[in-house]
Formats: C-alpha cells, structure tokens, sequence
C-alpha cells in the first residue's frame, strides 16, 4: 500500500516537537505509574533527561 501524503518542510519541525512530547510523557508515565525492573531504572531516568534537553534545546521544554 502506499500512501502519497504532502508535506510542508514547515510541518516537518512541528511533528517532531509533537513526538519528542508524546514520547517524553509515555516514557515518565512508564517510569511513574508501571513496574519498572531495577535494571531498567538509569536507562529510563537517562531517556528522560535526554528528551528534556532536546526539548529544552529547540525550545519547547516545561
């Protein structure tokens, strides 16, 4: 299948900042509110970090 979808390179920016969001919510609501193994828990706590100075650097963090 494919689908032919267009773009603007404008748009392109926004989807990012609103993945980088989205992903930064789901990784903090894992870590908050399900088990997470001991093992996992610098890595999640690393990836946190990571998408808040992303976000931070293109301007879109908290």
């Amino acid at each position: 299948m494919v689908i032919d979808i267009k773009l603007d390179i404008n748009q392109l920016d926004d989807i990012v900042r609103i993945w980088l969001k989205e992903t930064l919510k789901t990784v903090e609501g894992n870590f908050t509110y399900h088990y997470v193994h001991p093992d996992d828990v610098k890595e999640y706590r690393k990836d946190i970090k990571a998408l808040k100075r992303i976000l931070d650097y293109i301007g879109e963090g908290e």
